[in-house]
């Protein structure tokens, strides 16, 4: 068996799983589903065009940008093992976000009609879907309320323990982040200055509850 067969077949083996639909159900249509390495920097679809698929993130990490016609922008990191837009399904004909690769990424791209089709057929994947749907919904408010914070400081702390329970690999008293951040990134996501998120990062490293090692960061869970 070829390493691409492989990668192929133990990534319809996730997608199963997570759409906790047998794979039997999927084999008829395999023709339409792509398997697919994309690029630290490439981008995967653009806000506007037609949202005629949905992904399912297997290895890396990726980001979702929001720009409305304000210019208000809103950023949400992925991990592997992420199924998106799913917000999406059903009804959105074009995409109301850009996704752009933050690593190498092996992504899996499923027509949007036949997640919606096995939606409807299976009702282990209708429960699934709802309740993606409201954990992405629950992820969204908290980082809205992260923003929230009384001062650019306290978005900085609250953006970066949201950062940990969404992203981050869980090591028991703290979380670690590997490959993906930097102080821009997080002071993007914060909304606050690189100068303001590089002296709150220096600060909590003082005390010990960030650790940077490049891109690998450590974050206390009692931040």
């Amino acid at each position: 068996m070829s390493r691409t067969t492989e990668t192929f077949q133990s990534s319809i083996q996730e997608l199963s799983k997570i759409l906790e639909v047998p794979s039997g159900l999927i084999v008829p249509h395999l023709s339409e589903i792509y398997v697919r390495n994309y690029e630290k920097g490439q981008v995967i679809y653009y806000q506007g065009s037609e949202a005629d698929s949905i992904y399912l993130l297997i290895e890396g990490y990726v980001s979702r940008e929001r720009l409305n016609e304000n210019g208000d922008d809103y950023l949400m990191l992925n991990r592997g093992h992420t199924l998106f837009p799913i917000s999406h399904l059903f009804e959105q004909e074009h995409y109301e976000e850009s996704c752009t690769a933050l690593t190498d990424a092996l992504i899996v791209r499923v027509p949007k009609n036949l997640i919606e089709y096995l939606s409807k057929n299976n009702e282990d994947t209708f429960v699934k879907i709802f309740t993606l749907l409201r954990q992405e919904q629950q992820i969204s408010i908290n980082r809205n309320m992260a923003l929230m914070g009384r001062n650019a400081e306290q978005k900085v702390i609250n953006t970066l323990r949201i950062l940990g329970e969404t992203i981050g690999n869980d090591q028991g008293a703290y979380y670690e982040i590997d490959k993906v951040m930097t102080v821009t990134l997080l002071s993007a996501l914060a909304g606050v200055s690189r100068e303001k998120a590089s002296h709150v990062v220096r600060g909590l490293s003082n005390n010990n509850l960030v650790l940077k090692n490049y891109q690998t960061w450590t974050i206390s869970k009692s931040i």
